[in-house]
């Protein structure tokens, strides 16, 4: 079975080529993080399972056909692992059962434990930017530390870091959302290289892609 395009060494390549060419022109300090997913979504899971268990019940207890307790005892817990099992195969049926509003709220929340988890916040000029992708969410989560907040016009940033957030959004996961991703954050140098300008003495903190 093919990886996914966005698990390949060859999209990590593409990636790391993407963040050099925005840290070539300014001292921001990009990193990019891709998670297969930001929660487990058990919850859902279990949801799916009781529910084909539940279905299955109703059809033992009123068929025409008479169904032992012995066969009752067996075959619901069967209907409820053959419900969570297909959940689980199937992120996109998750993801419409959670809801694009959850899948947003997890992917957010666990962009900030990354951006603490790798450190983007302890660069020296508080210049660390995270682009959080979560591959079952199907969401990109954009975050910058306080001194790129403070240094780049409100107005710009917010509007690259639309760009960003959306290629993922717009494109999905697959091979056209790689090449968006990495042509968006290319771009966010245009953004970053007049307020935050690449000292001669810069050096590279952080991993560009972890």
């Amino acid at each position: 079975m093919a990886r996914p395009p966005f698990s390949r060494d060859e999209a990590k390549q593409r990636l790391r080529k993407a963040v050099e060419a925005v840290e070539s022109r300014s001292c921001a300090e990009v990193v990019i993080s891709v998670r297969p997913w930001s929660t487990s979504w058990a919850g859902i899971d279990a949801a799916v399972g009781a529910g084909l268990a539940y279905l299955v019940l109703l059809y033992m207890l009123f068929a025409e056909q008479i169904f032992g307790l012995l066969w009752i005892a067996l075959i619901v817990p069967v209907g409820f692992g053959v419900g969570a099992f297909t959940s689980r195969s199937l992120p996109g049926l998750r993801m419409a059962l959670a809801g694009a509003r959850r899948a947003r709220a997890a992917a957010e929340q666990g962009a900030r434990a990354r951006f603490v988890e790798l450190g983007v916040m302890g660069t020296r000029e508080r210049s660390g930017v995270l682009v959080y992708v979560s591959l079952t969410e199907r969401q990109c989560v954009v975050v910058a530390d306080v001194g790129v907040l403070a240094r780049v016009p409100e107005g710009e940033w917010s509007k690259a870091v639309a760009s960003v957030e959306g290629s993922v959004a717009s494109h999905g996961v697959g091979e056209p959302g790689l090449s968006a991703l990495c042509q968006a954050v290319e771009a966010l140098g245009d953004v970053l290289e007049g307020p935050m300008p690449r000292g001669e003495d810069d050096v590279n903190e952080l991993e560009d892609v972890a």
